[in-house]
């Protein structure tokens, strides 16, 4: 009887509990064959960092999230061919769908503040430009305290000498230029071999901050408006005639255009003595139109000012004239 029993245990002892691989070979052979990892997983490295990168797009530039979206696409390639060694699909997915939203949200914003931006910068060159012509309004100033008289195409120190230079390089001395004023030769055209050689020295106070990239080297849009001989009401200029004097203008120097910015078309060497033609009948052809809604100018009192377009040319008539005998109605600009 113990014979029986303990041949019973031992039978039990080697009836195995559960099949084995070992009982299915065709299995195991196919497993092995196929390489499938039947260990722990780990996440991919490139996963974890594109998600990473594709949240923190949102806050940074639009190469984060494309990069997220690079490495959320190389994850997924990695973790298929990696027979189950690697995981994070869902990682890789989540960096790629934050990365393009960050791409997407981030151009939403470019396309928001890029008007923004310039019109601050737009801004910030119309203060420029009218700081520009303030310098050169005050220069002119000077040169009335030193000759009784505003400055012209004519130099004072040979008026003999007609209409050679413009009025920007007789100002030279009273903008800080002087050697490059005593360069130039007065008695000789500002076409001249010698003259024609410094166009390309122009100084910065000549130069337009927002459009004198557009222009041909050493051309400027400050001029004068100029009015031809014989005008009954003239500008401030007349060509071919030393400068007005105070006692001349007497609309007020406040009333009084002394420079303004016209448009680069009628942009001219900074040299030439050639400005802006007053034109009575359309006094606002060829204005300034660099900055949106209007133009700069300066008057007789040293005083700038950004004129708007809608001005009307009964406006702008007064305000070019400088003995008409009226006044500009000041809330028109």
């Amino acid at each position: 009887m113990i014979f029986g029993v303990r041949l019973a245990v031992e039978t039990l002892s080697l009836k195995p509990t559960s099949k084995s691989m070992s009982q299915y070979p065709e299995a195991e052979y196919a497993t092995q064959q196929k390489g499938y990892h039947q260990g722990p997983k780990s996440t991919s490295g490139l996963a974890i960092g594109s998600l990473v990168l594709g949240v923190s797009s949102f806050i940074c530039t639009i190469f984060t999230g494309a990069i997220a979206i690079i490495l959320g696409i190389i994850a997924l390639s990695k973790i298929s061919s990696s027979n189950g060694r690697l995981a994070g699909n869902g990682l890789a997915i989540a960096g790629i769908v934050t990365g393009a939203l960050g791409c997407v949200w981030t151009l939403i914003m470019i396309g928001m503040l890029l008007p923004a931006v310039q019109q601050v910068r737009s801004a910030a060159r119309r203060t420029m430009t009218m700081n520009n012509m303030r310098q050169m309004s005050l220069a002119n100033l000077n040169h009335e305290s030193t000759y009784m008289r505003f400055a012209s195409n004519i130099s004072e120190e040979d008026p003999e000498s007609g209409e050679n230079l413009s009025w920007r390089v007789h100002l030279l001395p009273y903008l800080g230029y002087q050697e490059l004023y005593n360069q130039f030769k007065l008695n000789e055209p500002w076409d001249s071999a010698h003259n024609k050689s410094l166009i390309g020295q122009i100084p910065e106070v000549f130069q337009h901050p927002q459009i004198q990239a557009e222009l041909p080297e050493g051309y400027t849009v400050f001029q004068f408006a100029v009015s031809p001989p014989g005008t009954e009401n003239p500008a401030l200029y007349v060509q071919g005639e030393r400068g007005a004097t105070f006692g001349e203008i007497t609309d007020g120097s406040s009333n009084t255009i002394m420079i303004l910015e016209t448009s680069a078309a009628a942009a001219v060497p900074w040299t030439q003595p050639k400005d802006w033609q007053f034109d009575p009948d359309d006094p606002t052809r060829g204005v300034g139109d660099s900055f949106p809604g209007g133009f700069v100018v300066t008057f007789c009192d040293g005083a700038t000012s950004f004129i708007d377009d809608g001005i009307g040319a009964q406006n702008m008539k007064s305000l070019v004239t400088r003995s008409e005998g009226d006044t500009p109605n000041h809330m028109a600009y």
